[in-house]
């Protein structure tokens, strides 16, 4: 169940969307949830692929393997994150700012407004504001009680993805392979 993904493509996933892809060069997963709107973003160099992510605004699941020389970025209307290898969500309100929750791992995000760096370590909140305020602090029991919501719906969706309507359909959920996109990215390096 795979659709092609290309360079610059739009993914808004709407009330009852859910969408999962991951990088065929390392394994990196990205995992984007309902009501959420972004752009995918991908340029071939030399054996991987150079990923950036621009969230408009939603929930996204990253699980970023050790990248090489190239940092896959994420980007939001308030915030720049660069990412190495780790996993963590990102809650992007759109122009009202940013939450990233860290799981494991290091993110180092950029607050566009200030120019101030913040580092995103395992079990710690970081909120980043337009107005150019960016700040960490220990995960609570209520950040915690939000991942695990999050989870929920990843594990409904994931479900509705398993397992199809009658017709085929899947309410909502769906992969995406990238293959295709990398194989196209390939072949117009090589001409």
């Amino acid at each position: 169940m795979g659709s092609d993904l290309y360079n610059k493509d739009y993914i808004n996933t709407g009330n009852n969307g859910f969408l999962k892809y991951v990088y065929v060069d390392d394994g990196t997963q990205v995992k984007i949830h309902n009501n959420s709107e972004v752009y995918v973003m991908g340029k071939l160099n030399r054996k991987s692929i150079m990923k950036q992510l621009e969230i408009n605004e939603g929930i996204v699941k990253l699980k970023v393997e050790k990248q090489g020389v190239n940092e896959f970025t994420v980007i939001t209307p308030t915030s720049v994150a660069s990412v190495k290898g780790t996993s963590f969500w990102v809650n992007c309100y759109g122009d009202d700012g940013d939450k990233f929750y860290g799981e494991s791992g290091l993110v180092s995000i950029l607050n566009k407004k200030s120019g101030k760096k913040v580092d995103l370590k395992a079990n710690k909140v970081l909120s980043s504001l337009p107005q150019g305020s960016i700040e960490t602090r220990d995960m609570t029991s209520n950040d915690f009680e939000t991942i695990g919501e999050y989870e929920k719906q990843e594990q409904s969706s994931n479900n509705k993805i398993d397992n199809p309507n009658q017709d085929g359909s899947n309410q909502g959920g769906f992969n995406i392979n990238p293959e295709k996109l990398i194989k196209d990215m390939k072949d117009k390096s090589n001409d």
